[in-house]
């Protein structure tokens, strides 16, 4: 199945990426196991992870190399839709599934292209993440909008 996911919005300004994907966020998933010992992460969170690496993808010329060896700092806005049946102050999902997600699709991302003998993206891998800042809100516009900031070696 072909993705048909809307292009990331990206900005680049010294050691600072802010990257805004135009569509719903997902919180990671546990891996389903079958008898056979085999296991699978859920439909929904497959699909998300591959709409977030076609949106990246699509805006790849705009994101800095990898970088192997800095540390980084997250800033992570979910847009997420409210519940429709009953008013709560926070919305559906975990907090930290949503950042999981994000760092895991980021990383996927950059390690798939390291793999074809490119540069990456960003980060070589989310271990390199030392601080995050995360907040979900309610929205009738879904988003992640994260900003990316190399730190000081």
């Amino acid at each position: 199945m072909k993705s048909t996911a809307p292009r990331a919005t990206t900005k680049v300004r010294g050691r600072t990426v802010s990257i805004i994907l135009p569509f719903a966020p997902v919180p990671a998933a546990r891996p389903q196991v079958i008898k056979t010992g085999h296991s699978y992460y859920p439909k929904r969170y497959s699909n998300w992870m591959k709409d977030a690496a076609h949106s990246l993808g699509q805006a790849r010329d705009e994101l800095p190399p990898a970088d192997l060896t800095s540390a980084f700092a997250v800033a992570l806005r979910f847009g997420i839709e409210p519940y429709r049946s009953v008013k709560r102050a926070w919305t559906k999902g975990d907090l930290d599934n949503y950042i999981k997600s994000v760092l895991d699709a980021l990383t996927k991302f950059s390690q798939l292209d390291l793999k074809a003998g490119g540069d990456g993206y960003i980060w070589k891998d989310d271990m390199q993440v030392t601080m995050i800042d995360a907040i979900k809100v309610p929205t009738d516009e879904p988003n992640v909008s994260m900003t990316i900031m190399r730190l000081e070696d």
